[in-house]
């Protein structure tokens, strides 16, 4: 019997780690932000989501969990190519990157859901990521958008999610994938994120890095020991 997280949730639950974006490829290897907001993929990005094709296709998904994050939708949809529109594709924010950067500046739910209409949008709020400022909400963030980001640029400690939330999230995501939403699927694909992935499993993948999840990290009660690690190893690649 399979044990961990995939044996409550499907025979096989499959990540994804999204391509390529234009905020990974300038940042390279420095501490500097390059303030991209909500990041697309690059060229290469889309290449490397292209290429993905045949291993989704051999997944044989019949769901697929999908972060909001502008990067990780133009994944999925290269990714799942003529596969679009024939299996279900649930956005959920539980899946989004742990946000310290730009680039996890969402954009509204109303519009990605325009840009990417085969995908249901229904669990997002309009502003689905962290902003601990009540002057930005679901009701304005249309508006406003541009007002975050320049705020962003002068403070943006009120968007920086913190690790003890990030850490439950992870713990909610494991709780969603044995709810009732998922269980009656066979073989799940999540696509997502570096940090994000790397907490729920402990595995550090590359851009368009895939891997099949059986068990999950239980333990976050070091969470910062963790993040050292993935940090560091992202830097030996």
């Amino acid at each position: 019997a399979r044990e961990g997280m995939a044996a409550a949730v499907a025979a096989e639950v499959h990540v994804v780690r999204h391509g390529e974006s234009e905020w990974n490829k300038a940042r390279g290897y420095s501490f500097s932000d390059p303030l991209i907001f909500d990041a697309p993929l690059t060229a290469k990005g889309r290449r490397q989501a292209e290429a993905l094709r045949g291993k989704v296709a051999q997944m044989k998904p019949d769901l697929v969990l999908c972060s909001p994050y502008t990067r990780c939708l133009q994944t999925m949809a290269l990714a799942l190519g003529p596969l679009c529109g024939t299996v279900p594709v649930r956005v959920t924010a539980l899946a989004s990157e742990v946000q310290e950067h730009a680039c996890d500046i969402g954009r509204p739910a109303s519009v990605l859901e325009a840009e990417f209409p085969f995908a249901d949008f229904s669990e997002l709020t309009e502003m689905w990521w962290h902003c601990s400022t009540s002057l930005y909400t679901s009701a304005n963030i249309v508006e406003t958008l541009e007002q975050v980001h320049a705020d962003w640029v002068k403070d943006k400690t009120p968007f920086l999610e913190p690790h003890e939330l990030a850490y439950a999230r992870v713990v909610d995501f494991v709780k969603y994938l044995k709810s009732e939403v998922c269980t009656p699927f066979s073989s799940i694909v999540i696509f997502s994120h570096g940090f994000f992935l790397y907490r729920l499993s402990g595995m550090l993948l590359p851009n368009c890095g895939t891997s099949t999840v059986t068990n999950c990290v239980k333990n976050f009660t070091r969470p910062h020991d963790l993040d050292k690690l993935y940090w560091n190893n992202c830097y030996q690649q």
